[in-house]
């Protein structure tokens, strides 16, 4: 047996609000408060003995109404049924008010309840139902005035009080009970709404503590990991101190600056707002300052910084890290022999919306290695190829003359594998 609150719970009768909108709930509402009515004025009008037509008009309207509901309640769709619907219930109340004595018997109170019907029914074309309620109301009217003694009445002055008595009644708790059912679902859907609302600022909030927490996980890691790398550098540092060999010294200092560029990335990452990408503009200030530092002496060196802001994954700002620091390291060594003076451009600019250019170039003496030879001494150069071209799938154009220019022109992400046609023309 179900408990008092499933007793008053509509859902059964209504529709579930998982699978039935509050306008469908609403449209079932009306339609089984119609057909109840239609119910108990079919046998009101039986009891009362009033004429067969209308009789029939209260009957007629029961079969329909209960099918209508049916397809309403099973499949959650009414849109279509609103106006079919209307216009059968006016029909009916025409043929109602004619055969029922007119404003002398019990048809002006169904047309009010016909009204807070047809408003619920086919809210969407307001305007139309009202057009039509009126238009019909004053054609009976005149017709009333003018065809009278046309119209059916009643058998006795007993009779037509108890019928609008009757009517008058059922209308008047109809219209009560459809406005508490309208009420009852309104109330339904925004504590439905409420309870959907304080689930989804739960959801928001586990997703920000998580969301929290998962940059707190990548702060610590980008962390550790420029202290391990810095732990690397200065073991490289104790190591190259029993080696008093310069080519044995060249290799670990070389090593250590590759190191250290990317322990830069990580601490640019650790310090940012984005634990995903960084600024490369800022980061190439920092790297080709800390390299002049460590490499150049003295202040022969000028360093010509064009620098437009590009914000680049850490999947690329790494592998371009590191070829950056070659070319960097290859111009600061080898382009200035002898204490010469010199100059070294660094550029950075987007180049559409894909992809962005890199260039770096000096005026020094230029690169003597052939561009296609693989000594040992060409290592730097071998990284900056592989890096650029085959893991980045950039380009690398190197041009030697009056010193030596480095461009490249690479994808802002991985699988941008389409490169402009007029690319490092």
């Amino acid at each position: 047996m179900k408990g008092t609150a499933e007793l008053f719970d509509t859902g059964w009768l209504l529709g579930s609000g998982e699978r039935h909108p509050l306008e469908n709930r609403i449209f079932n509402a009306v339609l089984v408060i119609t057909c109840i009515t239609s119910v108990l004025t079919t046998i009101y009008n039986i009891v009362l003995q009033n004429n067969s037509l209308v009789v029939a008009c209260s009957a007629v309207s029961i079969l329909p109404t209960t099918i209508v509901y049916l397809y309403s309640r099973k499949t959650g769709r009414h849109e279509h049924l609103g106006v079919p619907v209307f216009i059968y219930y006016l029909v009916v109340m025409i043929i109602n008010w004619v055969s029922n004595a007119g404003t002398l018997g019990a048809g002006g109170s169904f047309f009010f309840l016909l009204t807070t019907i047809a408003v619920l029914l086919v809210k969407r074309s307001f305007l139309f139902v009202m057009g039509c309620i009126s238009a019909t109301l004053i054609a009976l009217l005149c017709s009333e005035y003018k065809f009278g003694h046309h119209f059916w009445g009643y058998a006795s002055d007993s009779q037509r009080f108890f019928d609008v008595s009757i009517s008058l009644l059922i209308c008047l708790m109809m219209t009560g009970a459809i406005i508490y059912a309208v009420f009852r679902e309104y109330l339904k859907e925004r504590q439905f709404s409420q309870e959907l609302l304080q689930l989804t600022l739960a959801d928001k909030q586990r997703i920000e503590q998580a969301h929290l927490i998962h940059q707190v996980l990548l702060q610590e890691v980008n962390h550790r990991t420029k202290n391990n790398m810095l732990m690397i550098i200065a073991m490289l540092n104790l190591q190259g101190r029993r080696y008093p060999e310069p080519s044995v010294r060249a290799v670990l200092n070389d090593t250590e600056h590759r190191i250290r560029a990317m322990a830069l990335v990580h601490e640019r990452l650790y310090c940012s707002h984005s634990l995903h990408e960084l600024d490369f503009g800022k980061y190439l200030q920092d790297i080709v300052a800390t390299l002049v530092n460590t490499i150049v002496l003295d202040n022969r060196i000028t360093v010509l910084f064009d620098l437009v802001p590009v914000t680049l994954n850490i999947n690329i700002a790494i592998p371009l890290a590191l070829a950056m620091n070659e070319m960097v390291t290859n111009a600061l060594k080898h382009a200035f022999p002898n204490g010469r003076p010199g100059v070294v451009y660094v550029g950075l600019r987007p180049c559409g919306i894909d992809f962005f250019e890199v260039e770096l170039s000096d005026d020094g003496v230029g690169l003597t290695l052939p561009l296609t030879a693989e000594p040992a001494d060409s290592f730097g150069l071998q990284i900056i190829q592989e890096l650029i071209v085959h893991q980045l799938k950039g380009q690398l154009q190197i041009t030697v003359g009056h010193g030596t220019w480095f461009t490249a022109l690479v994808p802002m992400l991985k699988n941008s594998t389409t490169l402009p046609a007029a690319a490092l023309q």
